[in-house]
């Protein structure tokens, strides 16, 4: 209230009143969710609501109520009346980070990174987080995995939490010759034939480190003696990389005897006085043997006495017969 009093000594009164606004504002933060920046959130993003403008501490857009920011850290909002009495309040927001890569790694389940014929395949199982990708392989999504063909493979591994990932890599070889294996004939060259003569014969290979032929004496050796005409397969295989191949040898048979006969060259079986001795002469084989006569180891013999008389012929072969001739006499005197 004022009074006033004038010259006159007269006075008046007026009244004039004084208000307070000091209220301020309530600050607050909206959030999406997220406020951790990892490797899959590379912003989080806020708005202020509670006034009229609003200046962060931080961030793309400090001067808005809507900010984001892509750096950890803790930050301040202050928002002020500035359309009434310019109080001010002050919020906080905390962004944290998490950007740890994960350590993936490979087990080698086989325990070799080489492809052949004993690891036809190879079984790999990728470690260090909870998900991966293979670049090839029969799984590919999985952390077990399968692989058949040689190649540089990796695997991707995320971390489900911060979506962050990491690499390993193998390379896989492959080792698949084939060995040179080779049958042959040990007990020569030209032996190939059983006869009378060769009743078995030994036959054997090269090119491999092991050996399996399909019959005879010694089928798991290299060296193998068989007795029975047939084709006989053997299978070579490297030791270091499993593999084979196979050969096969022929063996023929020729057990066919002679046929041994007799040409008697005299015309007569009957010894006497025109003909004291008959000469003959076996045919059909390459050597004889007579029971008798003047020559005894020739195909030509010449019998002087009554009695049977075989020969023995033996072809070529070794295989032998026989053929008999009889002659009798007739020395009667007159």
């Amino acid at each position: 209230t004022v009074t006033v009093t004038g010259a006159n000594g007269c006075t008046n009164d007026d009244v004039v009143t004084i208000t307070q606004d000091i209220v301020k504002p309530t600050i607050n933060i909206l959030t999406t969710g997220i406020t951790e920046l990892n490797c899959a959130v590379s912003n989080v993003d806020f708005g202020a609501t509670g006034t009229d403008t609003y200046v962060w501490s931080g961030g793309n857009t400090p001067n808005t109520a809507n900010n984001s920011f892509t750096l950890p850290g803790t930050y301040s909002v202050i928002g002020t009346n500035s359309n009434s009495n310019f109080c001010k309040d002050t919020a906080f927001v905390t962004v944290t980070e998490n950007r740890v890569a994960p350590v993936v790694g490979i087990t080698n389940n086989t325990g070799t990174t080489i492809l052949d014929c004993n690891n036809t395949s190879i079984s790999l199982t990728a470690t260090g987080t909870d998900s991966y990708v293979w670049s090839g392989g029969n799984s590919t999504n999985t952390a077990a995995n399968s692989f058949n063909t040689p190649n540089t493979y990796t695997v991707v591994g995320t971390d489900n939490t911060n979506q962050c990932k990491d690499t390993a890599i193998i390379t896989l070889t492959q080792d698949i010759v084939a060995p040179n294996v080779i049958a042959g004939y040990m007990s020569g060259p030209t032996v190939t034939t059983l006869d009378c003569n060769v009743t078995s014969i030994i036959i054997g290979a090269v090119g491999a480190d092991t050996y399996t032929w399909s019959a005879g004496s010694s089928v798991n050796t290299y060296s193998n003696t068989v007795s029975t005409p047939d084709t006989y397969t053997v299978t070579g295989t490297t030791t270091s990389n499993g593999c084979s191949s196979q050969d096969f040898i022929t063996i023929t048979q020729d057990i066919t005897p002679p046929t041994v006969g007799i040409t008697n060259n005299t015309g007569a079986t009957i010894l006497d006085c025109n003909n004291p001795a008959i000469s003959v002469t076996a045919t059909g084989a390459v050597e004889y043997v007579w029971t008798g006569g003047s020559s005894t180891n020739t195909a030509a013999n010449s019998l002087s006495l009554p009695t049977s008389y075989t020969v023995t012929g033996t072809a070529a072969n070794g295989c032998t017969n026989t053929a008999t001739i009889t002659l009798t006499q007739d020395v009667a005197l007159p």
